[in-house]
C-alpha cells in the first residue's frame, strides 16, 4: 500500500503570518513539501503561479484562494445572478491556476440555499434570501457541468467538498442552508453528473459534525462517495462543532485513511496549530500514524 501524500493546508497557521510569502518562507525552511493554498494571508506582492516555484513544494488548491479583495461568498447554487457568474468564474481561474501549478485537482466547496455574510462563515450563519431545495439543487450541478469542461480542458479533476452542519445552523431542528451534507444527496449527484473528472474533497472533521447533527452513521457516508474519494481534509472534533482539532493516536479519522481503498489518496492537514513548527511536526507525525 502506498504512502499517502501529506499536504500542509496555509489555513492551519494563517492566522499567525502577515503574507503568505512569509508562512511559504516558514514551511519550507521546516521542510513542509505539500501545501494546500486554502485560506491565506495577503499575496503580498506574491505572482501568481510564477512566483510559487520558489518554494521546493507541491501545490494544491482550495476553494477561495486567492482571497480577492473585494470579499465574497462562494456560492456555485447562488439564484443572485451577479454572485453566481463570479462564483463560477472564481473556481475556473482556480482550476487554471492548478494546471499551472501541476496540481491533480481542484477542490471547492458545495453550494448553499441562501446568500450568506461573508463574515459569518464558519459560524451561526447570518443569510438571506433562502431558495427551495431543488431550484439550488439544479444551480449547483448546472455550475458543476460548466467548471467540468473547464477542467476536462486542462486535464484535471473537480473535487468538491461536502458542507458541515453544525447543530447552531439547523431551523426548527432542520437544515434548509446547506445542500449535499447527507450521503442521499451524493447517490443522486455522481448519478445525475456521471463524469469521471468529478470526485470528492471528504472532510473528515466536517463529516463528524455533521453525521452528529443530522443523526446519520459516518461508515455510511464514506461508503457512499468512497469511489469518488480524491483526498481527504483531516483534523477532528468532538462532534458538536467543527473545532480543527490535531487527530491524535487512536482517532477514527486514522482508521478510515488506513483503509487500502484510499492508498494513495492526498491528505490535506487542516487543523489549527500555534506555529508553522508544530504543523510540520504534526505532518511528521502523521506519516508514522498513517503506516503504524
Amino acid at each position: 500500500m502506498s504512502d499517502p501524500p501529506i499536504f500542509a493546508s496555509t489555513a492551519a497557521v494563517a492566522r499567525h503570518f502577515r503574507t503568505l510569502p512569509e508562512l511559504l518562507a516558514a514551511l519550507a525552511a521546516l521542510d513542509v513539501d505539500g501545501i494546500e493554498l486554502g485560506f491565506a494571508p495577503p499575496l503580498a506582492g506574491l505572482d501568481l503561479p510564477a512566483g510559487l516555484a520558489r518554494y521546493p513544494a507541491r501545490f494544491l488548491v482550495h476553494n477561495y484562494f486567492p482571497a480577492p479583495e473585494k470579499p465574497f461568498v462562494l456560492n456555485l447554487a447562488s439564484q443572485d445572478a451577479a454572485t453566481l457568474r463570479r462564483s463560477r468564474d472564481f473556481a475556473a481561474a482556480g482550476l487554471r491556476l492548478c494546471a499551472a501549478l501541476g496540481a491533480p485537482f481542484y477542490s471547492v466547496h458545495c453550494g448553499f440555499l441562501a446568500e450568506f455574510d461573508p463574515g459569518s462563515l464558519g459560524r451561526k450563519l447570518t443569510y438571506a434570501d433562502v431558495c427551495d431545495y431543488e431550484r439550488g439543487y439544479a444551480t449547483f450541478v448546472a455550475s458543476l457541468r460548466e467548471l467540468l469542461g473547464v477542467a476536462r480542458a486542462a486535464g484535471l479533476r473537480l473535487l468538491v467538498e461536502p458542507n458541515v452542519v453544525a447543530p447552531f445552523n439547523l431551523i426548527d431542528g432542520r437544515n434548509p442552508l446547506l445542500m449535499l451534507a447527507e450521503p442521499r444527496e451524493f447517490t443522486r449527484m455522481l448519478a445525475e453528473v456521471a463524469d469521471d473528472r468529478l470526485g470528492v474533497l471528504l472532510d473528515l472533521g466536517h463529516l463528524n459534525v455533521t453525521a452528529t447533527t443530522l443523526g446519520f452513521n459516518r461508515e455510511e457516508f464514506i461508503a457512499t462517495v468512497a469511489p469518488a474519494i480524491g483526498g481527504f481534509h483531516l483534523h477532528d472534533n468532538d462532534g458538536t462543532a467543527d473545532q480543527h482539532r490535531p487527530v491524535a493516536q487512536g482517532s477514527w479519522t486514522l482508521d478510515v485513511l488506513r483503509q487500502p481503498r484510499f492508498a494513495g489518496r492526498p491528505v490535506v492537514v487542516e487543523a489549527k496549530f500555534d506555529s508553522a513548527a508544530a504543523l510540520a511536526e504534526h505532518c511528521n507525525r502523521l506519516k508514522s500514524l498513517l503506516n503504524h
